[in-house]
C-alpha cells in the first residue's frame, strides 16, 4: 500500500510539474510547436539555424515580394549537428524548393548548447521522433540522461504565477481554435543598440580565425548530402555582426567563411556588404528591425536570382522606402532632437512618435511626414523613443526603439 502511494506521488508530482514546465514555454519551443501546425507541404523555403537567423530574417517580408511561403526553424546557440537533425525533422511534413543556413551554426560547438539548456528547447517541441532520439543519444547518453524531462532542468517561477494562467488561457484559446494563426519563426527586435555599446563593439579587437571542429565539417558535408537527396538547393547566409561574441574556444570556433566557401563550393550570401552601423543592430551580433528588414528584402532578391522566382517588382520597391542609412541625437539645453534618415529623402514616409521616462508618456504623436522629433528633457534619466513608420502605399510598419540618457 505504501509503494502504491509513493508511486501515485511521483506520477501525480512528475505530472503537475510537467505540465507547469510546459506552461512557462519559450520562444524556441513555440517556434517548433507552431511548425508543426503547419499545413503538410506547404513551404517553399525553410530557414535554418540560431538567433543570428530568425532575428535577422522576416518571412513576411521575404513571402510578400516572392508571393512564396517560408518559416524559420532554429534555437539559441544552435550548431550544425542540431541544424542538421532539425531538418531531417523538418522534412517529414514539408518538401521545400530551398534550405537557407545561417553559417554561424558552423561556429558553435556542442558544450554551448548543453550549458545553456539551448538543445532541449528543440526536444521539448512536439512529439519524440527517431531524429530527437538520435540527437538524445548523441548528446545526452549517459550521463545526461536525465535531461529529456523538463523536471530535472527548468526552474519553476513560483514567484511568477501568472505565467503559467497566461500560458494557459493561451494554449486552451488554440486547443478550441485550431486554424488560429500562426507565426513565421521570426523574432525581430526594434531596439537600437545604445551608443556607448556600439562604440565598444566597434572598437573591440576580433579573434584570429581558428580551424573549424572536424564535426561540424563533417555534419555540413551530411547537411548538404541530405539536401541533395531530397532535391532541395542549399543556400547559405551570413548576417552582420559588430563583433564576434567573446566566448572561449571551448563553445565558439570562429571560422573563415572565404575558405569555407571555397573548399566546399559554397555560394554564400554575406550581407555586410550593405554598411549597417548603430541604427541596424540591437546589441552587438544581432540585427534589429532596422537592419532585418534590408536582410529580408535583398534575401527575397537572392532567392529570385539563384531559385528562378519571380519577384514583385512594385512590392520589393515598396519594402526598399523604409531603407535608413543613419539616426542622429542631438542635445542642447533642455531638449533633445532625434532624427532618422531614409537611404531616398523622397520616399513618402509617416512616422507616429512617443517619447516616455519612467513608464511615463511624455510626448505622443500621430502619423506626420516629418522624420525627426524634438522633446524636452529638463530632468535626468533615460529617455525612450519609441516610431513607427508607415509607407501609406502598404500595410507594412517599422518599429524603432531608441535610448536616450541626460545627464545630472
Amino acid at each position: 500500500m505504501k509503494w502504491t502511494r509513493f508511486i501515485s506521488f511521483i506520477l501525480i508530482f512528475c505530472i503537475i510539474f510537467g505540465v507547469l514546465n510546459t506552461l512557462q514555454g519559450n520562444q524556441a519551443t513555440v517556434r517548433w510547436d507552431n511548425y508543426y501546425k503547419l499545413p503538410p507541404n506547404s513551404l517553399d523555403i525553410i530557414y535554418v539555424g540560431n538567433s543570428h537567423n530568425f532575428n535577422a530574417l522576416n518571412p513576411k517580408i521575404v513571402d510578400d515580394i516572392l508571393n512564396i511561403n517560408s518559416y524559420v526553424i532554429g534555437n539559441p546557440g544552435e550548431n550544425i549537428v542540431v541544424s542538421y537533425y532539425e531538418l531531417k525533422e523538418a522534412l517529414k511534413s514539408q518538401t521545400p524548393r530551398a534550405v537557407m543556413v545561417e553559417t554561424y551554426v558552423l561556429d558553435l560547438l556542442p558544450d554551448d548548447m548543453l550549458e545553456h539548456g539551448y538543445l532541449y528547447r528543440f526536444l521539448d517541441a512536439g512529439g519524440w521522433s527517431a531524429n530527437k532520439i538520435q540527437l538524445t543519444a548523441k548528446f545526452l547518453f549517459p550521463d545526461r540522461l536525465a535531461g529529456i524531462f523538463p523536471i530535472f532542468r527548468q526552474r519553476m517561477e513560483w514567484e511568477k504565477p501568472y505565467i503559467y494562467f497566461t500560458n494557459l488561457k493561451t494554449m486552451i484559446k488554440e486547443f478550441n481554435n485550431p486554424s488560429l494563426e500562426t507565426d513565421t519563426g521570426a523574432r525581430i527586435h526594434p531596439n537600437v543598440i545604445s551608443s556607448t555599446e556600439y562604440e565598444q563593439a566597434i572598437s573591440s579587437q576580433d579573434p584570429d580565425f581558428i580551424d573549424p571542429p572536424m564535426e561540424n565539417l563533417a555534419y555540413l558535408e551530411k547537411f548538404i548530402t541530405l539536401c541533395n537527396q531530397n532535391n532541395i538547393t542549399p543556400l547559405f547566409n551570413t548576417a552582420p555582426i559588430l563583433q564576434i561574441p567573446k566566448r572561449t574556444y571551448d563553445v565558439y570556433a570562429p571560422m573563415n567563411r572565404d575558405v569555407l566557401a571555397k573548399d566546399y563550393g559554397l555560394n554564400i550570401l554575406d550581407f555586410n556588404q550593405y554598411g549597417f552601423n548603430q541604427l541596424h543592430f540591437v546589441n552587438p551580433d544581432h540585427v534589429n528591425a532596422f537592419g532585418s528588414l534590408i536582410i529580408s528584402t535583398e534575401t527575397a532578391v537572392n532567392l529570385s536570382k539563384r531559385l528562378g522566382i519571380p519577384l514583385d517588382q512594385k512590392i520589393l520597391d515598396y519594402y526598399r522606402t523604409y531603407y535608413f542609412d543613419k539616426f542622429d541625437i542631438s542635445q542642447s539645453d533642455k531638449e533633445a532632437i532625434l532624427t532618422l534618415y531614409p537611404s531616398n529623402p523622397d520616399t513618402p514616409l509617416l512616422y507616429a512618435w512617443e517619447i516616455s521616462k519612467d513608464d511615463i508618456i511624455l510626448l505622443k504623436t500621430d502619423y506626420q511626414s516629418q522624420n525627426s522629433i524634438t522633446f524636452p528633457t529638463s530632468e535626468a534619466g533615460e529617455y525612450q523613443i519609441r516610431v513607427e513608420i508607415w509607407n501609406p502605399d502598404g500595410n507594412f510598419v517599422l518599429e524603432g526603439l531608441f535610448t536616450h540618457i541626460v545627464e545630472e
